[in-house]
């Protein structure tokens, strides 16, 4: 076992903080140095960067990709085909404007109109809000019939009209 007296022992601490207070400092202050952030990074900019890295190269999904409102509506102004999984009675209430009904569950009936869909184009479903699951149940409906530019709007009607952006029907402004 090794002995250190308490000389020896305060000596090889303060070599150690100063170690570190040298190499934090160099850090900080050196013109070639890494960036040195406390903060989290904004989980609505690591999002962007994954979506200008899947609209820009071909990166294949390997599922549909969860956006939120500031992302639908960028997709929506991009053109993108909005769906919404709801029924036709609330979609004639009211939805995004823009976007055409493909209610889940009724999918069956509407084989022509999902056959009429670009896959070249990005296709974002919506539905009520995060607790209605048409949305990702009919996103997962496109993703398996191979298209492969699908995202899932989670927040639905009410966070785009929460947003105060434009919908259409007999309740839309």
């Amino acid at each position: 076992m090794i002995s250190i007296d308490r000389r020896t022992g305060k000596q090889l601490f303060y070599i150690f903080a100063l170690s570190l207070l040298a190499g934090m400092l160099t850090l900080l202050f050196h013109p070639r140095s890494a960036e040195v952030s406390w903060q989290r990074p904004d989980a609505n900019s690591a999002a962007d960067s994954i979506l200008a890295a899947v609209s820009q190269q071909n990166i294949t999904l390997q599922e549909p990709l969860a956006i939120n409102t500031r992302q639908a509506r960028a997709f929506q102004q991009q053109n993108a085909i909005m769906v919404d999984a709801r029924s036709p009675e609330e979609f004639r209430d009211e939805h995004i404007a823009g976007a055409v009904n493909i209610p889940f569950e009724r999918i069956m009936d509407y084989q022509t109109s999902i056959d009429s869909l670009s896959g070249d184009d990005w296709i974002v479903t919506y539905c009520w809000n995060p607790s209605c699951d048409l949305a990702g149940l009919l996103a997962w409906e496109f993703f398996y019939r191979g298209f492969a530019k699908v995202a899932v709007y989670h927040p639905g009607i009410e966070g785009w009209k929460a947003a105060g952006y434009e919908t259409e029907g007999g309740a839309g402004k």
